[in-house]
């Protein structure tokens, strides 16, 4: 009898743990669907990180052979580590998020949406019960295996429903005799004028053929009547054209798309199920005009005409665009509080260095690590419910920061001469602003991906930082003499006393 399987299935069937399974069940399919909220969007995490470790360490336990010393207790662990470390990491940080997102994608054959949530991580705190009933529960009475079956196939049932389809736009086109029909992984349209307008479609669209679908790695797309036309959208976010299988390509200057920050602005305020992703998916001939359409995801379709015109189609809500350079300053304010930041915790590194206080720069490692973590957030493109974090991080480093910096700048004040302050000063002002720069230059699309702006950005203010170490470790640092005390008013006019009768 493989003791940790029965072990398993017999607290998965403990009424805690089906309680678990309901409550997952109805918060998914009935509770968000019908009253979304901040209580809905964490009741199902907390559901599932009670019975998941269980119904793991059941299929855990059929792989890993019971010769192994400690079966039970290494299985346990191994099964409890796995849950609570994948829903960390595919809540934390955006890199990480994308590699749980891959892994599943790998394991998984269709579509799901695992949504970054950093407030989410406080259902952690639910595994410790669970814990402690893997801890305390001895063996019980045996469990049918048609029962345990039943009870780890319904928990990874309820596991995989609970990462919805992502809505990654209009990412599936197909045509019919008299229209052309637009899928998203939520709506369908259809388009009875060569895609130059769209209306949604009441039937049931053919959704096993968007299935099918399948998308170059590299967002190349071939003309359906002729493979060795190829189209393609680049970097600046314009499409190109091959006409001899992508050997060479040509750019068409006249069709702009939204840029990656005029995406993240649209995406940055929802806290469900869009997902940006660069077109084009796909392309199809409309059977009625001739013209080439492109789905485009989130940006709706592109059509060629057969003049050879080229125009940017919203499909219902898809393709609206929202963004504009004057809110610029809304989708970066995150990175404009950081730069801020910068300024702050610079002007307290250089000063604790300058005076070789070296233990206290190792203390400001703290905030900078907060600092550290909240960029990599990638507060711009940050959404829904992890604003809930990243916002209450920025403002404890940047009280912290403040205090401990009027701290430093009191001390030079007060026990300092020379020009230490205002070089200080200078260079945190350089470093927030080399920092923020190439940010306004992706917000302007100039700078077309944010890694790229993050990078150059961290690149410039430690470039800014290792120069400004240089100049203040040059500046002369002199302690101000101490003022001599004045005499008060009474013991004045007796030592003028004492002075005139030594004068007689």
């Amino acid at each position: 009898m493989n003791r940790t399987f029965q072990k398993a299935v017999y607290l998965l069937s403990r009424p805690v743990s089906l309680l678990a399974l309901v409550l997952l069940f109805l918060n998914d399919h009935v509770l968000r669907v019908l009253w979304p909220s901040w209580i809905t969007g964490k009741l199902g995490d907390f559901a599932w990180l009670f019975f998941a470790p269980f119904a793991l360490v059941a299929l855990l336990a059929l792989l890993i052979p019971r010769s192994v010393r400690e079966h039970e207790k290494l299985v346990g662990l191994l099964a409890f580590g796995i849950v609570g470390t994948a829903f960390f990491l595919g809540n934390s940080f955006v890199v990480t998020h994308g590699f749980i997102l891959a892994v599943v994608d790998g394991l998984i054959p269709f579509p799901v949406q695992i949504i970054r949530d950093p407030v989410d991580l406080i259902a952690l705190v639910v595994m410790v019960p669970a814990w402690r009933m893997w801890q305390s529960e001895a063996l019980q009475p045996s469990v049918g295996r048609a029962r345990g079956a039943l009870l780890v196939s319904v928990a990874a049932c309820l596991t995989i429903a609970n990462a919805p389809m992502p809505d990654y736009g209009i990412d599936c086109l197909y045509v019919e005799k008299n229209r052309t029909v637009a899928v998203s992984n939520y709506y369908s349209f259809f388009s009875q004028d060569g895609g130059m307008s769209w209306e949604e479609l009441q039937e049931d669209a053919v959704f096993d053929y968007c299935w099918e679908v399948a998308r170059d790695e590299d967002g190349i797309v071939a003309d359906p009547d002729n493979e060795t036309t190829l189209f393609r959208m680049n970097s600046s976010r314009h499409f190109e054209v091959s006409e001899n299988q992508g050997q060479t390509w040509q750019e068409v200057p006249q069709l702009r798309m939204s840029s990656e920050a005029a995406m993240a602005f649209i995406t940055s305020d929802d806290v469900g199920y869009l997902h940006y992703s660069p077109g084009p998916f796909q392309v199809v001939r409309d059977l009625q005009t001739g013209n080439l359409i492109f789905s485009m995801g989130l940006e709706g379709v592109v059509v060629l005409t057969t003049e050879g015109k080229w125009a940017a189609v919203a499909v219902g809500d898809y393709g609206l665009e929202r963004y504009s350079f004057a809110k610029m300053p809304i989708l970066l304010i995150g990175e404009i509080l950081l730069a801020i930041e910068a300024f702050l915790l610079v002007f307290i590194t250089l000063y604790q260095v300058r005076l070789r206080n070296y233990v206290q720069a190792a203390l400001s490692l703290i905030l900078w690590a907060g600092w550290g973590f909240v960029i990599a957030m990638q507060p711009a493109r940050n959404s829904g419910y992890g604003l809930m974090i990243q916002y209450p991080g920025l403002a404890l480093v940047g009280v912290f920061g403040l205090l401990i910096m009027e701290i430093c700048f009191s001390r030079l004040r007060d026990k300092y001469t020379g020009e230490l302050a205002p070089i200080l000063l200078k260079i945190s002002a350089i470093s927030g602003v080399v920092f923020l720069l190439p940010f306004v230059l992706w917000g302007g699309d100039i700078i077309h991906k944010y890694e790229t702006a993050m990078i150059a950005g961290l690149v410039l203010g430690g470039l800014a930082v290792i120069a400004g170490i240089v100049w203040v470790l040059k500046t002369p640092l002199e302690l101000k003499e101490p003022e001599e005390d004045e005499p008060a008013p009474e013991e004045a006019e007796a030592v003028e006393e004492t002075e005139a009768e030594n004068e007689d």
